[in-house]
């Protein structure tokens, strides 16, 4: 029963971080357009914690995981590379295209060095969104390593000492975007964050009542409030506030109501990010040749983003799943 109620947290968790994502996309690339609107203060706001959230849930469900253990770490890495880094370059590969189209009715150069970046340097690549993908790669080879280091020399103290290893790394004055290296440092803290959860949620079968989450939830505002307003922007602020909103959604998780939707919403994460820009990309192309206002090209820009994936996925499970085991691997099904 635990376990159950372990998975449904974290559907819940999924589907309000891929709400988020599709969120923080909605908005054109103009940022002037909207400057100094409640909407921006909106996306400032999201793109603080939406992407610490997958990876203290990618830190988390690694630590609830046995597979690492079971299967050994050239396969499991293996099946990473097939989850993740495989997805990420056949799509930025396909994203190349319509870019080329841009830059041509733009008057401006082909974006050949964006194909180098991709590789090098993902969030100036093909598709910077997608900057995510080799990230949490790299993070999950480099933490498989030292935790199956530390599990040996140190059994249950690993996580802890992992974390500590992560704020370490966070103090390093590292500035290039290079390999992620950035990207990576808090994507360390927060992934481990997520392992010690886990870690203590199984020795103490940590659970939550709907009374609890619902006044931790008020606090949690409370306090996200004060640090908002108070607080000048640094960045340990921020990553304060990051902590302080993931907990604020794992006790909204833990609210809501079991539901299919959810779950399936969950399931098809990967997808879900993966798919949800290509629809959104377009759409604001076609939305700024019109000269809407940027009210009505977020509008289109979010529903276009959540429900045509949604449609896409929902056919493709319905009509082709298991019958191209190559287009199940680019469109992200598990």
């Amino acid at each position: 029963m635990a376990e159950k109620k372990h998975l449904v947290e974290i559907d819940g968790l999924y589907f309000i971080g891929i709400f988020l994502v599709i969120l923080g996309h909605s908005h054109p690339s103009d940022w002037s357009l909207f400057h100094g609107s409640f909407y921006e203060t909106i996306i400032v706001f999201i793109y603080i914690f939406h992407m610490p959230l997958f990876f203290f849930i990618a830190g988390f469900l690694f630590e609830h995981s046995k597979s690492l253990e079971k299967i050994g770490y050239l396969r499991w890495i293996k099946n990473k590379t097939n989850r993740l880094l495989v997805p990420y370059f056949f799509w930025s590969a396909i994203g190349f295209i319509p870019k080329c189209i841009q830059s041509y009715y733009s008057g401006l150069p082909l974006p050949y060095k964006s194909l180098l970046f991709t590789l090098i340097m993902p969030r100036a690549g093909i598709w910077g969104h997608f900057w995510f993908l080799p990230t949490i790669f790299i993070l999950y080879a480099f933490v498989a390593l030292i935790t199956m280091l530390l599990k040996k020399q140190c059994h249950r103290k690993y996580t802890t000492l992992l974390l500590l290893l992560a704020c370490l790394v966070n103090l390093l004055p590292i500035r290039t975007n290079y390999l992620c290296l950035h990207d990576l440092q808090p994507a360390f803290l927060y992934f481990s964050a997520g392992m010690l959860l886990c870690q203590l949620y199984k020795s103490y079968s940590i659970k939550m009542t709907r009374h609890q989450a619902i006044v931790g939830s008020l606090c949690l505002i409370g306090l996200i409030t004060l640090f908002w307003h108070v607080i000048e922007p640094i960045q340990i602020r921020d990553i304060i506030l990051s902590f302080l909103l993931i907990s604020l959604c794992a006790a909204i998780a833990s609210i809501l109501p079991p539901s299919r939707f959810i779950q399936w919403i969950s399931k098809n994460c990967m997808s879900m990010f993966l798919f949800s820009w290509f629809f959104q990309y377009p759409v604001m192309l076609l939305c700024q040749s019109a000269h809407f206002s940027w009210q009505m090209t977020s509008m289109f820009m979010f529903i276009s983003g959540l429900i045509l994936p949604v449609g896409l996925i929902y056919l493709y499970r319905k009509y082709i799943l298991g019958k191209l085991k190559v287009m199940d691997l680019l469109i992200g099904i598990r």
